[in-house]
């Protein structure tokens, strides 16, 4: 049963215990923990953390179901057990550990509206059904290529839309309580249920529900449940066919199994049958790829026709319809072949044999046959025997005078036997000196993200790097050659709702007004403030503490504030530098290391970086204003 309950939670979605289970059960996808028996102290606390396993992306943190009123006692259990087990930790280190359910909720709420927003920006401001097919499914329907292109675009408003549907529907009852007014409610009903339409249209129009069709159920409940239940039946069909399944069995009658938001536009009907089309004949085509070839013609002489109003949207439906039922079948449906041709497989060798297809076709087909073994596709030394059969066939088929030979190509040995012309003439490679390779580039290009500027580095590293830096939260991405644009964009829209917090946070922080360099003025250094006194007076401009309050500049009569300034920051730079020195004596020995050299300079976003091959450290001249035990300092040391 535990075993059950951890390997197939679908199948076992609800544990009931009493004593056992509730210390040291570890379940990952246990997500709720209905509370119904009075619990205290470590044995309460033990409990709570069945649920704080994570479970891949979708599970950020586990609920308390409450039924015995035990929230203050809750807050008592991780008081005593930090003072306890943990006595060694602040409170600020447990800090988290129990949430408010409705706040945590609302805030992920706004960050599922605000990703999914962000995602559908660059759509057309029509923001119709075509709109959206057009930005996630390709412009010109049926391109291959830019459904292609457009997949991770497609992928993400799936996992969007999937955290947009579970976060409404964790608060769907509560949105009163978590501060909403009707109208927020309604408004943000509409759109969980806009986007959720909107996935369904382009998951149905670029043919992506046929490999999601696992998902399709839970997240089809969550929309019934919680948004709406008129168009699930009609979506519910494509659990058992497919579009071009029902397009065979019904013809042009399928259009009328389409969403209302598709079925409603001829041109999104149209564009959603040509994308389903082109997919087939895409996925078909390695079986057979000479007669998914001249299907892929048809396809795109049909689209032109369309394109140009040369028939009509019925005539068009009834030329779809037929294509797709001859593209449904590999090869075709027999007609215009051979009597012997009468197999799949004899017509795919048929139609890709060319000059040669029908002898060689039945010979090659019974030679295969002939030499197949039960599990054959699994061992590699029955692969072998069937191929070497096929290479007898070929061999012994193709004349000598024909400048045709045979090739085995070095890939996996599942993969079919090819044959190609005898080259005629010698090929000139390109010589090392016309190749060149791109080299590392720190040039900063900005894009914008749901009005949020983004600075994008591009660098030779692997992952890319996200950052927000004080004061004002400047947003920089870090980004691998090979990552463009989009690709950094959708990152970007992936943290959105940390962003803003971490904006937010900076947004709210207190700020040292700019420094005029007078009296009266509060200045740090090593963590502790101190009032500015200036003294105009001829010689040595220097700087002195007097007792543990007052800083004294001595500076020049008529000195500029630039100048003051550059006073204050050489003594803050010698004094540091005269404090990590004594550091690094203290340190080096203990730590069996050895710098080759240190320095001091202003940095805009770290306290300090190493070279570890060059055995060199920099460390932030703003380190002079915090406590000797500031982190940066011990990281120099």
């Amino acid at each position: 049963m535990k075993k059950k309950f951890i390997d197939e939670p679908g199948q076992m979605k609800l544990l009931i215990v009493v004593d056992k289970l509730l210390t040291g059960f570890d379940a990952p996808s246990c997500t709720y923990l209905y509370i119904d028996k009075q619990m205290r102290d470590h044995g309460l606390f033990q409990a709570i953390c069945r649920v704080n396993r994570l479970d891949g992306d979708d599970k950020e943190y586990g609920y308390i179901v409450d039924y015995k009123d035990l929230f203050k006692s809750l807050e008592g259990a991780v008081q005593d057990y930090t003072s306890g087990a943990l006595d060694g930790f602040d409170a600020e280190d447990v800090k988290g550990l129990l949430e408010d359910r409705v706040g945590k909720a609302r805030e992920n709420l706004e960050d599922a509206r605000e990703a999914v927003k962000a995602l559908c920006e660059p759509v057309d401001p029509a923001r119709d059904s075509v709109a959206y097919l057009r930005y996630f499914c390709a412009k010109e329907s049926g391109n291959a290529a830019q459904l292609k292109e457009n997949e991770p675009k497609r992928l993400k408003l799936y996992k969007l839309t999937a955290s947009l549907l579970r976060a409404y529907a964790a608060i769907a009852s509560e949105m009163a309580e978590a501060g909403y007014s009707e109208k927020d409610i309604a408004t943000i009903k509409a759109e969980v249920d806009h986007y959720a339409k909107v996935r369904d249209e382009v998951k149905l129009s670029s043919g992506d529900y046929i490999d999601l069709k696992a998902y399709e159920p839970a997240m089809r409940h969550l929309i019934d449940t919680y948004i709406r239940a008129d168009d699930s039946e009609k979506i519910s069909v494509f659990d058992d066919l497919t579009l071009i399944q029902l397009i065979v069995e019904r013809g042009p009658d399928a259009v009328d199994a389409l969403p209302s938001g598709i079925k409603k536009s001829e041109e999104a009907v149209a564009e959603t049958i040509e994308n389903n089309v082109r997919k087939l004949i895409i996925n078909e085509s390695p079986v057979d790829p000479a007669y998914y070839d001249k299907m892929s013609k048809l396809l795109d002489a049909l689209i032109e026709q369309r394109r140009k109003g040369v028939v009509s949207y019925v005539e068009y439906l009834v030329k779809i319809a037929n294509l797709a039922r001859q593209a449904a079948v590999p090869g075709g449906d027999g007609p215009g072949y051979p009597a012997a041709i009468n197999t799949p497989a004899l017509r795919a060798l048929f139609n890709n044999l060319q000059n040669y297809s029908l002898d060689l076709a039945v010979a090659i087909d019974a030679a295969i046959k002939a030499s197949l073994q039960a599990g054959w596709r699994e061992n590699s030394m029955k692969v072998k025997k069937v191929r070497l059969a096929i290479r007898h066939v070929l061999a012994t088929a193709i004349p000598p005078d024909s400048g045709l030979s045979v090739s085995e190509p070095d890939v996996a040995p599942v993969t079919p036997l090819t044959w190609k012309k005898k080259p005629t003439s010698s090929w000139n490679w390109p010589s090392s000196s016309t190749m060149t390779i791109e080299a590392s580039s720190t040039a900063v290009k900005r894009i914008s993200v749901s009005g949020i500027p983004v600075e994008v580095v591009r660098k030779d590293i692997k992952n890319l790097h996200l950052g927000v830096y004080p004061p004002l939260g400047r947003v920089r991405v870090a980004a691998p050659l090979v990552v463009n644009d989009e690709a950094v964009r959708l990152a970007v829209i992936d943290k959105l709702g940390w962003i803003k917090r971490q904006r937010a946070k900076f947004a709210k922080q207190p700020r040292q007004s700019e420094r005029e360099m007078v009296n009266g003025e509060s200045h740090y250094f090593l963590g502790r403030r101190y009032r500015l006194r200036v003294h105009e007076q001829e010689g040595v401009a220097r700087v002195a503490l007097r007792g543990v309050a007052s800083m004294d500049l001595f500076v020049r009569p008529g000195s500029s504030v630039e100048k003051r300034e550059a006073v204050l920051l050489d003594w803050h730079r010698a004094s540091l530098r005269s404090i990590i020195a004594d550091l690094l004596v203290h340190w080096q020995p203990k730590l069996g290391v050895q710098t080759a050299d240190w320095g001091i300079k202003k940095m805009k976003t770290k306290w300090g970086s190493c070279n570890v091959n060059a055995r060199r450290i920099w460390l932030n001249l703003e380190l002079a204003k915090k406590p000797v035990q500031c982190p940066g300092v011990h990281r120099g040391a």
